[in-house]
């Protein structure tokens, strides 16, 4: 496939005709566009066109097949043998829902099914005739009906092939036949001057003669139409009915190629040289299109009439709802600039160029001045309440008189430059003119308003009136309303665009205001004034012309176009239940294109009978019959074509994703002919996508990296009007499979083989550290027995020896001479009997049975008991059998031992104490030593406290273990030393000491 770009060409055809007329359509009531090479066809010479039940359009062509969805065309190669002869494909149909039987020139029969080419099964019976086929109709019930180029007709039916010849009453020679079936069922055909029917497997001729060049075509109520070069016929049942006699075409080489009849009941005739024509009203009318050769008419889904041609490609008509009300072609200035419909449907039109016109049952007439002037340079028209219609010009205001022949009369030349006239529910008309004169007709005669009146002296930018009665005036960017024979300024409009002339104002049955400026669209309502914005929906913010229907839907024209809203969802958004207006637009699609609004003149708008509208141009009058405009039209089907996978295509009936594919693309199309511009497409991939996202221009969806698992690609489109409804268009669900390694028995034995390893990383590791903890533990168990030992040899023979030194030095003593003597030995008892105490000390500390709390404080008693024996100092020590048990390191027991014995020598040397007092406390795992005394006390920050090596010593220890020191004590006040050491979170020491006596 190879999608070929589009751009649509529009030709308006602009009726002259009754306005809106109501009745059947005439030639001119519709618009088409046209497409040829030079925008997206293949070739400009097409054989057949045809829509197939999901909407698309089929073209065969010289280049083989296309089809179009109404934005690209997709060509569908033939195969590379069958392109030999040529890609040309002579004849297509549809023989059922999802398959396409053709003629391609190679000869034989083909059906394409699902983008696949293949032999139809007539093809074997058909291939290798003398004569190629030409013709090909698939009828009702199946049978493939064919034709040569020889005349010959064949009809296949399972697995059957009959031709019919001179024997069934036909003309051989004829080339061409066309195929109808009636509300019996019977299947009609006609060639030349040949009509009959099918019937128990033969060809009945019609009796009686008919005409010749014969084409038919089923009608819609079971009958048949017949062309012929004389006339145009129906045939009823049992009867044959004349339409038209000498038709234009009136050859059979110029003559009708082929009929159709729409769902409208108009008849279309394609001719062979002479265009288009259509049936409808009793009358035939030709169609100004640009194709001459008419090779196939059909009808698609929206109603839009397709042709192809010879030569000239394919165009599509599209019944027109607006209508173009134009004066003269020859006018140098064709905007008109007001309207006015009167009672009898007549629409009255004030043209700058031209001047006043009339348009009634098809007719259009100038209302002439009678003094002969040139034409007016109009700018207003109304009618008063009596009926008189008043025209405002440059040259004065003046009056429509004549009856069924009007001309106009002079009535206040001398008020110029008229161009507003506004006609209020009081039967008075306001006339300004000019950019300061602003009046009121009574009587004939023009009253101004003055400053006296509360008139500004200001340009008139619209006048208005809401259903309570309330009259409102819009001088430039300011709102006056007329009150007690008065202009007051509005104080409740405040301009929101401050320098912006207000354009246009509405007033509605609900007492609300409607104000169009060039800044958006504003509301009053009461005191309560809303904007309304692009930003809240509106296709465009300069807002020139406003008019409502009988739906109560706002008709909206600006520089870009026109469009309408819904005054509900105005409303909506003024009360904050919801953000956007869905707006619709109208442009080329509908037949509009540049039909910019007329600026500064009333009554620029009009609402005519029944739901007629008009709008005033610069290119003429702009009809609407806003009931013949659909409000909401059902959004097109949704098709998703194809998906990609890596730069390869796969199949959408069983698509399967592998996670090993970098990149899946789907192309998804909608096809739309009304107006294919406007439609839009959104997507969401459940499982991947949060929320709906609008596709680009190419509509494809892009994704990369989708993690295993189902997906669904759903696919929405919007309805004609680019608004969206709900509902999903179409959806496709597919898989995307995981590699080996993602699988979930694949990861089921990766997490087994991860928890085998942690299991045995866990068990390594620990019984690693085990091991360690063991010989850790060893290496400190030898250690204590190492200490036990030395303990116990020092107590043994260290100590017995101090022991016995100190008994010889008693003994010796006792029998001594000399006092000297007796000195020296007493004081080497005295000595001997200290290094036993403080060795006594060091076993203590070195035995590992002593490293906890409660044998460190009770140890702190006994040492403390007899440090102070024989100095007169009294010592008192509290709380140690209240102690726990709390191992400690021995390093900690070094340390507080020390550090208490650092305080007590300090007591000892330096207090001049009487008493002393040592307190231990344990709480929270918070160990709590106190030592006080009643001393001469000293203070802590002179310089010779801090050059005091015990206090530092004392610091110094209790930092290295984490402990707190605090010292208290000023002169005469004694002295507190206590230390605090938490021992939360600390190791605990390998084993615990065995409660025994902490006496060596």
């Amino acid at each position: 496939m190879r999608p070929l770009r589009f751009w649509p060409l529009c030709l308006a055809a602009l009726s002259l005709g009754s306005a809106l007329a109501a009745g059947a359509p005439s030639a001119n009531d519709y618009f088409y566009h046209t497409w040829r090479i030079d925008n997206g066809l293949t070739d400009n010479s097409v054989n057949t066109v045809l829509q197939d039940p999901r909407g698309y359009l089929w073209l065969a062509t010289l280049f083989g097949l296309a089809r179009f969805d109404g934005r690209k065309f997709e060509e569908y190669p033939l195969p590379a043998p069958l392109r030999e002869s040529g890609e040309n494909i002579r004849a297509l149909a549809q023989e059922d829902s999802s398959t396409l039987v053709m003629l391609p020139a190679s000869g034989g029969v083909l059906r394409f099914r699902a983008g696949q080419f293949s032999p139809h099964p007539v093809d074997p019976f058909v291939r290798g005739r003398p004569r190629s086929l030409v013709q090909l109709v698939v009828a009702a019930d199946g049978a493939l009906w064919l034709g040569d180029s020889g005349g010959a007709i064949l009809r296949w039916q399972d697995g059957k092939l009959a031709t019919f010849g001179a024997a069934d009453g036909r003309e051989i020679g004829s080339v061409g036949f066309s195929l109808a079936v009636d509300a019996r069922g019977r299947q009609w055909v006609a060639e030349g001057s040949f009509l009959g029917w099918f019937e128990a497997g033969r060809l009945i001729p019609y009796p009686g003669p008919v005409g010749t060049a014969l084409v038919i075509a089923p009608a819609r109520d079971g009958g048949l139409w017949i062309s012929t070069a004389e006339r145009l016929l129906k045939w009823e049942p049992d009867r044959l009915i004349t339409l038209a006699q000498a038709p234009e075409w009136t050859s059979g080489r110029d003559g009708v190629q082929c009929l159709f009849e729409d769902g409208r009941g108009v008849l279309w005739i394609g001719t062979r040289r002479n265009g288009l024509f259509q049936f409808s009203g009793g009358q035939v009318r030709a169609n100004s299109t640009q194709q001459q050769y008419i090779s196939w008419i059909s009808e698609d889904s929206e109603q839009g009439i397709w042709i192809a041609s010879h030569g000239d490609g394919i165009a599509r008509l599209q019944r027109q709802r607006f209508l173009t009300l134009r004066p003269r072609a020859d006018q140098a200035d064709i905007a008109s600039t007001a309207v006015y419909e009167d009672d009898r449907g007549a629409v009255w039109c004030a043209n700058r160029d031209g001047g006043v016109f009339r348009y009634f049952a098809g007719a259009v007439e100038h209302v002439q001045d009678p003094a002969g002037e040139p034409p007016l340079y109009a700018n207003s028209i109304s009618p008063d309440r009596d009926g008189t219609i008043w025209v405002g010009a440059g040259s004065g205001l003046y009056r429509v008189a004549g009856g069924d022949h009007p001309a106009l009369e002079a009535i206040a030349p001398d008020v110029k430059h008229i161009h507003t006239i506004y006609l209020s529910r009081q039967g008075e008309l306001w006339i300004s003119s000019g950019y300061d004169r602003l009046g009121r007709l009574r009587q004939g005669k023009f009253e101004d308003l003055t400053a006296k009146d509360g008139y500004p002296g200001k340009a008139v930018s619209g006048i208005a009136e809401t259903a309570d009665g309330k009259l409102w005036v819009a001088l430039e960017n300011e709102l006056y309303t007329y009150t007690n024979q008065r202009l007051v300024r509005d104080r409740a409009y405040h301009p929101p665009f401050p320098g912006e002339r207000i354009c246009a104002l509405y007033g509605d049955q609900a007492n609300a205001l409607w104000i169009g400026t060039a800044r958006g669209l504003l509301r009053l309502q009461g005191d309560h004034l809303t904007v309304y914005t692009q930003a809240n929906g509106l296709p465009n913010d300069r807002i020139e012309q406003i008019l409502e229907d009988e739906h109560s839907i706002l008709w909206l024209n600006s520089r870009q176009g026109f469009f309408h809203v819904a005054k509900s969802d105005l409303e909506a958004v003024a009360a904050g239940r919801i953000s956007r207006i869905d707006a619709v637009s109208f442009g080329p699609e509908e037949g509009l294109a540049g039909e910019i609004p007329v600026f500064n003149c009333q009554p620029d708008t009009w609402r005519g009978r029944g739901d007629r509208m008009w709008f005033c141009t610069q290119e003429g009058v702009i009809g609407i019959d806003a009931s013949a405009v659909p409000r909401e039209l059902p959004p097109p089907p949704v098709y998703i074509d194809r998906a990609v996978i890596d730069d390869r295509s796969a199949s959408l009936s069983s698509l399967r994703v592998s996670t090993r594919d970098h990149r899946l693309a789907f192309y998804f199309s909608s096809p739309s002919f009304a107006a294919p511009e406007k439609v839009r497409l959104r997507y969401r991939l459940t499982g991947f996508d949060n929320s709906w996202i609008e596709a680009a221009s190419d509509r494809e969806a892009n994704y990369a990296g989708l993690a295993a698992g189902r997906y669904t690609l759903d696919v929405a489109a919007s309805d004609p009007n680019g608004i969206w409804r709900d509902g999903i268009g179409a959806s496709l669900s597919f898989v995307v499979t995981p590699m080996w390694w993602e699988t979930w028995w694949a990861r089921l034995l990766a997490l087994a083989a991860f928890t085998s390893f942690t299991v045995w990383l866990a068990r390594y590791t620990s019984h690693r550290l085990l091991r360690r903890r063991l010989v850790k533990i060893e290496q400190e168990h030898a250690l204590e027995k190492e200490r036990a030992r030395i303990a116990r040899d020092l107590h043994d023979e260290l100590g017995g020896s101090l022991t016995q030194i100190g008994l010889l030095a008693d003994r010796l003593k006792r029998h001594a001479l000399k006092s000297e003597v007796e000195k020296g030995l007493g004081q080497l008892a005295r000595h001997a009997r200290q290094l036993a105490g403080e060795l006594e000390s060091i076993i203590w500390t070195v035995n590992p049975r002593n490293n906890s709390l409660d044998r460190l404080a009770l140890f702190t008693r006994q040492f403390a008991s007899r440090f102070f024996r024989d100095t007169g100092i009294a010592c008192s020590v509290q709380g140690a059998e209240e102690i726990p048990a709390q191992p400690i390191t021995p390093e900690i027991q070094h340390h507080l031992l020390t550090a208490t014995k650092e305080a007590l020598n300090n007591v000892l040397k330096h207090s001049q104490a009487s008493s002393v007092v040592v307190e231990f406390q344990f709480s929270q795992q918070i160990f709590t030593t106190v030592i006080r005394d009643d001393g001469v006390g000293f203070d802590p920050a002179a310089p010779e406290s801090l050059e005091r090596n015990g206090l530092t010593n004392l610091q110094s220890r209790l930092r290295e273990i984490g402990g707190t020191i605090e010292i208290q004590s000023g002169p005469d006040r004694g002295t507190v030393i206590s230390w605090r050491l938490s021992l939360a979170a600390r190791p605990a020491p390998a084993g615990r000491p065995s409660p025994v006596s902490p006496d060596l």
